[in-house]
């Protein structure tokens, strides 16, 4: 009997921040790795790798990340996590900008021009939409979640931080296919297990919405 050729898997990469101003543990990081110690749901596994990044909040560690993986090693999906000051809140960014990143980092730096590192180089403003339909999957989630007390839902204002710096990067190199989702700091309300389950939602529909 002839031997079955291995199925090659979609590549999905996730991604989180270490701390940085006031939050010594950023959600984000316990998010991802979570993620990466359980893996993908059994019956995503089949059709998709996960592989999960941790950053540091500075601009050239985001560079490298997308000089490095994103350029060179392009994957099926990116989704970036990161955190926000607004409580009981899940905001799904739907765009982000080429440039305005004037606040500095942890390192104190800020981009040259306070443009991304891919930015049009004739100096013009890029506003780039994710392939991912964030009402759509808002709509599809909100009533698994309808007995807790967090909010879901859609944003176009990722902010001009790393947060919409990294996206708006694997935006433009990854042609839409990206997806940032700010998350609220842990408290009584958003405990770690419910903000993890929302997430892992979000990737569902992430994968059923770009298969």
């Amino acid at each position: 009997m002839p031997l079955v050729p291995p199925i090659k898997r979609k590549k999905l990469v996730v991604t989180g921040y270490g701390p940085f101003g006031n939050y010594s543990e950023n959600p984000s990081s316990v998010i991802v790795k979570t993620l990466k110690e359980t893996g993908l749901p059994d019956d995503l596994k089949l059709d998709y790798e996960l592989e999960t990044h941790l950053l540091d909040v500075a601009y050239d560690k985001a560079d490298t990340f997308i000089c490095d993986n994103v350029q060179k090693k392009p994957a099926h999906f990116y989704i970036h996590i990161g955190v926000h000051p607004f409580k009981k809140i899940v905001k799904l960014e739907q765009q982000s900008c080429s440039d305005g990143y004037c606040r500095e980092d942890i390192n104190g730096t800020y981009p040259s021009n306070n443009q991304a590192c891919i930015a049009p180089t004739c100096g013009t403003t890029e506003k780039l939409q994710s392939s991912f339909d964030c009402e759509k999957a808002v709509n599809n989630i909100k009533p698994k979640f309808a007995d807790s007390s967090i909010i879901i839902e859609s944003s176009i204002d990722p902010g001009n931080y790393l947060c919409g710096y990294i996206f708006y990067c694997t935006l433009k190199a990854n042609n839409g296919k990206s997806l940032f989702i700010h998350v609220p700091t842990f408290d009584e309300t958003s405990k770690p297990e419910i903000i993890q389950k929302i997430v892992e939602e979000i990737i569902r529909e992430v994968l059923k919405q770009c298969p």
